[in-house]
């Protein structure tokens, strides 16, 4: 069932003046009683509680001063069911299991979308309806994921067809005038400035947001907590706390600035052809980066968001079963990061386009946008800077995880993270721990830090890949590595890059640079030819296969064996590369197997190119 309740009147187009005289009155006991003016009195006791004016706390006097646009952000944040507005009210929420913050759910799924497409951010008041107050998994946080609404709202525009987690059974619908109360809901969410409401829908702005009004946007959408109590008085606590010594004085803000955080925030994606060097580029640039640093993960079809973030599962405790957390790569390094400012910390994600990782990262794909140069984030009370991410998202196992640890092991040594989070009682769930100037608390929600880096190999010519989206990339820094030897920074890597250049394949007089040119300006020819745009990317790398010591030379020799010739090299070029045009390249054979046994590795064609002379090209060289 789902049980709802609202108001037509909250007077938004005259808020400005409404709050500030309705505050008044509550802070000097002058509402009006219903015997003398019974609209007014309507009117104040229903901005009364959803503004939180009847507390008299620091809501009524933000109003009463003038600062509505604080009050308004607040209700907007936090207004939530269940509420106490009527004992009925919360009953039938709480028998329903429903925990909602519409407006700000509203928000964030708004903001969802435009990162997905400008075009598709709007809402129509029937998706609203449907995909959040309707929405099994949201309204009743049976699997709350704002990614995956987002993405089944832009399903149903396409084929029409609700979802099954959307209960579309009107006799479990309790709520009157639905339409006219969300029409109240979505004049308030107006207010900030960042949208466009009508009698339709609502939709986000595409120009004309102010960098205030841009702030406030993200304030709400940084807004994780919710209210879990039972009586009037702890409702009115919950709604009056963001307020608390704050005075709208920024200066009292406290500053989470990137300068108590060593600044590394770079989300690289390094793509080239296999064995072009692109690991060694990460190699490269975290060389002087201790394994505690380091975290590095490889992505494949069979990967999932529970491997990368973390999963429950059982666990056997003195013959009991009890269910832990197990955190993944990311809560590991992202927990590592947030205790170690002063260290540089990275992610490291080989193969990612192996993987599905747009579902691997999941609701994480938020905090992939970081806060640029110059910029400031206010969220609950504190001011995020360069290098954190501009959103956050919500995860009580995480957010756990990383206070629980800290309070096992005051000296932050990390032999026990991969134990899982503890069993933990009422009042430790609530432990707030202090990490340098920040208060991370059971409601701040999960960012990634300004000393926490992503970085990503992807090949482009790798069969059954999944397609990394634009939304998805766009959140990344992609860097072409070059298929060339170049020059090595020092001495040592030089001599490496000599010793492969010049190695002979196995007892051939041909070297691997002079095979890898050849056979790549091969792979170009027919790319051109044969308009196969896809096949330049099959082209091999300069380390596609490592020169190793020649075992019968001894005078340190390099060589490709025999044995990596046939079964990487070939194997490669007449199963992918070669793959559609063996006649052209190869002498005739029907299979690989045939193909193998008429290698001779003393012929200059190796005896199995057709029209490939690489005597001539080392003659050149």
């Amino acid at each position: 069932m789902f049980h709802y309740n609202f108001t037509n009147d909250l007077r938004i187009s005259n808020l400005d003046t409404i709050l500030k005289e309705s505050a008044n009155a509550f802070l000097t006991d002058t509402v009006p009683p219903a015997t003398i003016d019974k609209s007014k009195n309507n009117n104040f006791m229903t901005l009364g509680f959803y503004f939180n004016l009847k507390a008299k706390g620091n809501c009524a006097k933000l109003a009463a001063s003038g600062n509505i646009k604080k009050v308004v952000l607040n209700f907007i944040k936090k207004f939530q069911f269940p509420n106490v507005r009527t004992s009925s009210d919360y009953e039938n929420s709480i028998s329903d299991k429903i925990l909602l913050a519409p407006m700000r759910d509203i928000v964030k799924l708004l903001h969802i979308l435009s990162m997905i497409s400008y075009n598709d951010a709007f809402l129509t008041k029937d998706e609203i309806i449907n995909f959040i107050f309707y929405n099994e998994d949201l309204a009743k946080r049976k699997n709350y994921n704002l990614l995956n609404t987002a993405n089944q709202i832009l399903q149903y525009r396409k084929d029409h067809k609700i979802p099954a987690n959307v209960d579309t059974t009107e006799s479990n619908h309790i709520w009157n005038q639905p339409e006219r109360q969300i029409r109240e809901m979505l004049k308030t969410v107006n207010y900030t400035g960042c949208f466009l409401e009508d009698e339709n829908g609502i939709k986000l702005k595409s120009d004309g947001i102010t960098r205030d009004n841009e702030a406030d946007l993200f304030e709400i959408i940084n807004c994780n907590s919710y209210w879990t109590g039972e009586t009037l008085e702890d409702y009115q606590k919950y709604m009056d706390e963001i307020f608390m010594n704050d005075e709208d004085d920024k200066n009292i803000l406290q500053n989470i600035s990137s300068n108590s955080y060593t600044p590394n925030s770079s989300q690289t994606i390094y793509y080239g052809v296999p064995g072009c060097g692109k690991s060694n580029k990460i190699d490269e640039e975290t060389i002087n980066t201790s394994d505690e640093q380091k975290m590095r993960v490889v992505f494949h079809p069979e990967y999932t968001n529970a491997d990368f973030v973390g999963q429950i599962l059982p666990t056997n405790v003195d013959g009991n079963v009890e269910y832990k957390f197990r955190p993944g790569p990311l809560s590991k390094i992202l927990r590592r990061a947030y205790l170690h400012p002063d260290k540089k910390y990275y992610l490291i994600v080989e193969e990612i386009n192996r993987g599905n990782a747009a579902a691997i990262f999941g609701e994480y794909f938020q905090l992939l946008d970081r806060i640029a140069a110059k910029k400031e984030v206010p969220a609950n009370g504190y001011t995020y800077t360069e290098g954190w991410s501009r959103y956050s998202i919500e995860n009580e196992f995480i957010n756990w995880y990383i206070r629980e640890n800290l309070y096992a092991d005051v000296s932050h040594k990390l032999q026990n993270e991969d134990d899982g989070i503890a069993k933990k009682s009422d009042d430790e769930s609530q432990k707030a721990i202090e990490i340098g100037n920040l208060h991370f608390s059971a409601n701040t929600g999960i960012r990634l830090p300004p000393n926490l880096s992503i970085l990503a190999t992807m090949n482009t010519s790798d069969q059954n890949v999944f397609i990394l989206d634009n939304a998805f990339q766009r959140r990344w820094d992609m860097v072409l590595v070059k298929n060339e030897f170049g020059k090595a920074k020092t001495e040592e890597e030089q001599k490496n890059v000599d010793q492969q250049k010049t190695a002979k394949i196995g007892d051939s007089q041909i070297t691997w640079e002079t095979f890898q040119k050849t056979i790549n300006e091969k792979i170009s020819q027919f790319s051109k030819e044969n308009n196969f745009s896809s096949m330049i990317d099959k082209r091999l790398g300069c380390w596609f296969v490592k020169a190793v010591p020649d075992k019968n030379d001894a005078n340190g020799k390099y060589i490709i064996t025999e044995d990596s010739f046939k079964n990487k090299i070939l194997k490669y070029l007449w199963d992918d590369a070669f793959k559609f045009c063996h006649e052209d390249v190869f002498e005739d054979a029907d299979n690989f197997e045939a193909l193998l046994e008429k290698v001779k590795m003393d012929n200059p064609d190796f005896g199995v190119f057709k029209n490939v002379d690489f005597s001539e090209k080392e003659e050149e060289n």
